[in-house]
């Protein structure tokens, strides 16, 4: 073969390996990760906040909760979504399955101040406005999420884990030795 074959040879080659413009640096093979939220509504409580619906069936626009995924095949492991109001999320940082991933577990905590190493939780002593109520509303849900072409969708169901009874008693000149709870279903 003369020089001339080899260089024409060469530029064959390097024009069947360049990248076209559609897929310029995107790595391959990585399924996106999208998760929906809802909630699980066990029976209709009152509430003390504005609105008895409150966080009933979805999260408000603008709320946002914290996503763990188990497996090492997903990157990032965690992220915070943030919810549309709608049942949709939108994450601050899109997780992937990556080509070695099958499946994987997601646990979800709201609200997002919330983490894997969370130990204690607070609520607000007034949860008379929507905003006091969200911020003591402590949320857990999980889900197993399979990898699937184009896009990989998991559904949350979040349930409500905390509820707080405080009673104080009044002292009319007689002593309060013991108070009975009746109708608290677990």
């Amino acid at each position: 073969m003369n020089m001339k074959t080899n260089i024409t040879i060469l530029a064959a080659s390097l024009l069947f390996c360049a990248c076209n413009s559609d897929n310029e640096g995107q790595q391959e093979d990585l399924v996106p990760i999208t998760l929906t939220a809802t909630m699980i509504v066990n029976c209709p409580l009152a509430t003390r906040t504005t609105s008895t619906d409150l966080q009933s069936s979805q999260f408000a626009s603008g709320q946002t909760f914290s996503a763990y995924f188990t497996s090492s095949s997903v990157v990032p492991q965690s992220t915070v979504f943030t919810a549309d109001g709608s049942g949709s999320a939108t994450p601050a940082n899109q997780p992937y399955f990556k080509l070695s991933g099958t499946t994987t577990d997601v646990r979800a905590y709201y609200p997002s101040t919330v983490t894997e190493s969370t130990t204690s939780f607070v609520v607000e002593a007034d949860q008379t406005t929507d905003a006091s109520y969200r911020n003591s509303d402590l949320m857990y849900a999980s889900a197993t999420i399979p990898k699937v072409y184009p896009t990989s969708t998991g559904e949350l169901a979040f349930a409500h884990k905390m509820a707080k009874v405080r009673v104080q008693t009044v002292n009319n000149g007689s002593s309060v030795k013991t108070i009975t709870l009746k109708s608290v279903k677990r």
